[in-house]
């Protein structure tokens, strides 16, 4: 019998990679921590395991080796030709390494055995070593990526921007990848969007073809790595001229939400490039979360700040009109909106009773409303339903009339939430707070609607304490 622990010292002395199989041409043992630097083996298989072919181990069908003539090495044939001989065999071999191609001797022995049953064969792969012109490339090679990642994780710390954060990461990806064209996907809204490119402008049909390598991905999760095309999987558009690809999914929390995407039409892009490209999503993945981080810290701020003013405002107004006015400037510095609008009911609640707005650099929106085109736009639909509406810019909203989304296309309206104002006492409506976007102003999203519903319940009870403040000064008197 074959005793495992001497062979597991007799393949780790070795220099190189060293395969031992058994008679059946299966591989039992090699010096793995050796071989993991080197090869990429699939996640799935286990050591000895077959695929269909089961005449060949499973490391050979992911080993490319050739002969110096460029003719492919058949490591079967030259064992069968051992066993027949009984004598080692020595080639000179180029092999496909994580590194690129490397130049070693390979050598195949017959290994003495008791017997027929123990019969073991030794593959071992010598590698030559470098030259010093090619060790002081890739040492330069290796200092420029690490100098441009170091460079990278600084200029990422100071974006607080999505923009921001993914031009710093493009031109950080061409500058490693001079020679192929980087661009980023993403997802906002549900849809996909392009964003900064190097290297020239991208195909728009990534964003729309469902069989694109940002697509596969994107539903997969996991990289795409293409280091020739005419390899792609089948049903996979590429472009024409396409030599070579990577797409490499990035996202926050865990989440995919984009893929940054290299493409050559020109150089293959090999397992090097691949592992660079990994360390810079690395860093933006980093950068998404603490991107994300300081919207939500701003958007906490921005609340405290408008609750706090509202609270305050309380205290300083005698009259009804002069708090609404107050509330309204506060609200609109507070979130940083275009406009900001109150209206509050009669007590029947059939009637405006009160009208106040902020603006920030746009003109003044008319106040003079009746409780009939109060009902007919966003204010109606949420004073009867008692939840909030958020309308986007430029999509038409059935909860408005014509009439009022004519007034909105005049006046340059874009995105809108309106928000109810709710007694915390009673079912009753006391009124809406509005805010608004201009067309040129970005969409408020649903965090954006949170935010409006804090303020609005805080205008609510502020409103509800001055009604009582209002009473008690009526009954002093």
């Amino acid at each position: 019998m074959l005793n495992t622990e001497q062979l597991k010292m007799f393949i780790n002395s070795m220099p190189g990679w060293v395969l031992l199989l058994d008679h059946e041409a299966e591989c039992f043992l090699f010096n793995q921590a050796f071989a993991d630097n080197l090869f990429s083996f699939p996640s799935s298989g286990k050591l000895g395991a077959t695929s269909r072919d089961t005449s060949v181990p499973f490391w050979f069908q992911h080993l490319q080796t050739t002969f110096e003539n460029g003719r492919p090495v058949d490591i079967n044939q030259i064992i069968r030709e051992v066993l027949h001989l009984g004598v080692a065999q020595q080639h000179r071999v180029q092999l496909e390494l994580q590194e690129g191609p490397q130049w070693a001797t390979l050598q195949v022995t017959l290994l003495p055995a008791s017997n027929s049953t123990d019969t073991v064969y030794c593959v071992q792969f010598q590698f030559e070593a470098s030259n010093v012109a090619d060790l002081s490339r890739q040492n330069h090679q290796l200092e420029q990526e690490l100098g441009l990642l170091k460079r990278l994780q600084v200029l990422l710390a100071h974006n607080d921007s999505l923009e921001g954060v993914f031009s710093t990461v493009v031109n950080a990806t061409f500058e490693i990848m001079d020679h192929a064209l980087v661009y980023v996907v993403f997802e906002e809204a549900g849809q996909l969007r392009l964003g900064p490119s190097r290297g020239g402008k991208p195909d728009p049909a990534v964003l729309s073809l469902p069989n694109t390598a940002v697509r596969r991905a994107l539903s997969t999760h996991e990289i795409l790595h293409l280091e020739n095309t005419m390899n792609a999987p089948a049903g996979l558009h590429l472009p024409a001229d396409l030599v070579s690809l990577l797409a490499v999914p990035f996202g926050r929390s865990r989440q995919t939400h984009g893929v940054l995407m290299v493409e050559s039409r020109d150089l293959p892009l090999n397992r090097r490039n691949l592992q660079a490209l990994q360390m810079v999503v690395s860093h933006l993945n980093v950068a998404l979360d603490t991107v994300a981080l300081h919207h939500r810290v701003n958007d906490d701020l921005r609340r405290l700040t408008a609750l706090y003013g509202v609270s305050q405002a309380i205290h300083q107004h005698r009259s009804r009109q002069g708090l609404l006015e107050d509330i309204a400037q506060r609200v609109q510095e507070a979130l940083l909106v275009r406009w900001s609008l109150i209206f509050t009911l009669t007590k029947d609640g059939q009637g405006v009773a009160n009208a106040a707005g902020a603006a920030r650099s746009a003109p003044n929106l008319s106040l003079a409303l009746d409780f009939q085109e109060l009902q007919a736009g966003l204010s109606g639909w949420v004073m009867r339903e008692r939840k909030p509406a958020l309308s986007l810019k430029n999509v038409p909203d059935d909860r408005e009339s014509p009439l009022v989304q004519e007034r909105r296309r005049q006046q340059q309206i874009g995105s809108v939430i309106v928000a109810p104002l709710l007694d915390p006492e009673t079912p009753r409506v006391l009124g809406t707070l509005t805010v608004l976007n201009g067309l040129q102003d970005p969409d408020f999203t649903d965090a954006d609607v949170q935010l409006v519903m804090s303020v609005a319940h805080q205008v609510a009870v502020s409103l509800s304490q001055r009604e009582l403040l209002d009473r008690l000064l009526h009954l002093g008197r």
